[in-house]
Protein backbone atom coordinates (compact mmCIF):
# COMPACT_ATOMS: atom_id res chain seq x y z
CA UNK A 1 0.00 0.00 0.00
CA UNK A 2 0.89 3.23 -0.73
CA UNK A 3 0.43 5.85 2.45
CA UNK A 4 -1.09 9.11 0.90
CA UNK A 5 -0.95 12.25 3.56
CA UNK A 6 -0.83 15.87 2.77
CA UNK A 7 2.68 17.53 3.11
CA UNK A 8 1.70 19.06 6.49
CA UNK A 9 1.65 15.55 7.81
CA UNK A 10 4.59 14.31 5.82
CA UNK A 11 6.95 16.64 7.00
CA UNK A 12 5.97 15.57 10.68
CA UNK A 13 6.68 12.54 10.13
CA UNK A 14 10.10 12.80 8.48
CA UNK A 15 10.67 14.58 11.93
CA UNK A 16 9.56 12.35 14.52
CA UNK A 17 11.93 10.71 16.50
CA UNK A 18 11.53 6.81 18.40
CA UNK A 19 8.86 7.27 21.04
CA UNK A 20 7.33 10.32 20.00
CA UNK A 21 3.71 10.23 19.96
CA UNK A 22 2.14 11.53 16.98
CA UNK A 23 -0.84 13.26 16.21
CA UNK A 24 -2.34 13.93 11.92
CA UNK A 25 -3.51 17.08 10.80
CA UNK A 26 -4.94 15.91 7.56
CA UNK A 27 -6.56 12.14 7.05
CA UNK A 28 -4.10 9.74 5.52
CA UNK A 29 -5.15 7.37 2.71
CA UNK A 30 -3.80 3.88 2.04
CA UNK A 31 -3.57 3.62 -1.42
CA UNK A 32 -2.62 -0.44 -2.83
CA UNK A 33 -1.34 -1.31 -6.16
CA UNK A 34 -3.61 -2.32 -8.79
CA UNK A 35 -2.14 -4.62 -11.36
CA UNK A 36 -2.67 -4.82 -14.98
CA UNK A 37 -2.91 -7.57 -16.85
CA UNK A 38 -3.60 -6.65 -20.31
CA UNK A 39 -7.43 -4.65 -19.49
CA UNK A 40 -7.51 -6.81 -16.22
CA UNK A 41 -6.79 -5.24 -12.84
CA UNK A 42 -6.06 -7.14 -10.06
CA UNK A 43 -5.24 -6.85 -6.36
CA UNK A 44 -2.58 -8.00 -5.02
CA UNK A 45 -1.92 -10.59 -2.26
CA UNK A 46 0.57 -12.49 -0.83
CA UNK A 47 0.85 -16.04 1.10
CA UNK A 48 3.70 -15.03 2.88
CA UNK A 49 6.40 -12.11 3.50
CA UNK A 50 8.72 -13.98 1.27
CA UNK A 51 6.44 -14.07 -1.54
CA UNK A 52 6.92 -10.06 -2.09
CA UNK A 53 10.15 -9.43 -4.12
CA UNK A 54 12.65 -6.85 -2.43
CA UNK A 55 11.96 -4.14 -5.00
CA UNK A 56 8.66 -4.63 -5.23
CA UNK A 57 8.57 -3.90 -1.25
CA UNK A 58 10.13 -1.26 -1.22
CA UNK A 59 7.59 0.91 -2.63
CA UNK A 60 4.81 0.13 -0.26
CA UNK A 61 4.10 -0.97 2.80
CA UNK A 62 3.29 -4.24 3.61
CA UNK A 63 -0.15 -4.68 5.37
CA UNK A 64 -1.41 -7.57 7.02
CA UNK A 65 -5.35 -8.86 6.38
CA UNK A 66 -7.32 -11.62 6.16
CA UNK A 67 -8.53 -12.52 2.59
CA UNK A 68 -11.46 -11.41 3.44
CA UNK A 69 -10.63 -7.83 4.22
CA UNK A 70 -8.71 -8.29 0.46
CA UNK A 71 -11.62 -8.89 -0.78
CA UNK A 72 -13.84 -6.31 0.13
CA UNK A 73 -10.77 -3.64 -0.10
CA UNK A 74 -10.70 -4.80 -3.95
CA UNK A 75 -14.07 -4.52 -4.77
CA UNK A 76 -13.95 -1.10 -3.27
CA UNK A 77 -11.64 -0.34 -6.76
CA UNK A 78 -14.30 0.08 -10.06
CA UNK A 79 -11.90 -1.35 -12.19
CA UNK A 80 -10.47 -4.75 -10.12
CA UNK A 81 -12.03 -7.73 -11.41
CA UNK A 82 -10.31 -9.99 -8.83
CA UNK A 83 -6.93 -10.60 -6.99
CA UNK A 84 -3.91 -11.99 -7.34
CA UNK A 85 -2.50 -14.08 -5.25
CA UNK A 86 1.67 -14.67 -5.37
CA UNK A 87 1.45 -12.49 -8.45
CA UNK A 88 5.67 -13.01 -9.01
CA UNK A 89 6.15 -15.86 -7.89
CA UNK A 90 3.68 -18.32 -8.74
CA UNK A 91 0.44 -16.01 -9.75
CA UNK A 92 -2.59 -17.73 -9.05
CA UNK A 93 -5.71 -15.34 -10.16
CA UNK A 94 -8.98 -15.39 -8.25
CA UNK A 95 -11.27 -13.52 -10.00
CA UNK A 96 -14.59 -12.48 -7.96
CA UNK A 97 -16.95 -15.87 -8.81
CA UNK A 98 -14.14 -17.22 -7.17
CA UNK A 99 -13.06 -15.04 -4.41
CA UNK A 100 -16.77 -15.04 -3.33
CA UNK A 101 -17.23 -18.52 -2.78
CA UNK A 102 -14.16 -17.73 0.30
CA UNK A 103 -16.41 -16.18 3.30
CA UNK A 104 -17.82 -19.89 3.22
CA UNK A 105 -14.44 -21.32 4.83
CA UNK A 106 -14.14 -18.40 7.08
CA UNK A 107 -13.81 -20.55 9.80
CA UNK A 108 -10.45 -21.88 9.13
CA UNK A 109 -9.53 -18.42 7.30
CA UNK A 110 -9.82 -16.53 10.85
CA UNK A 111 -6.61 -15.13 11.86
CA UNK A 112 -5.19 -17.21 14.66
CA UNK A 113 -4.94 -15.35 18.51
Amino acid sequence: MNVMMSKVDEEMFMNVKVADEVSTHDNIRLKPDILQNGENFFFPIFSSAEQIPEDYGSHFSAINLSVLQCIEMAKSYEKVCGLVLDAFTEPMVLEYAIADLIPQFEIRLAPEG
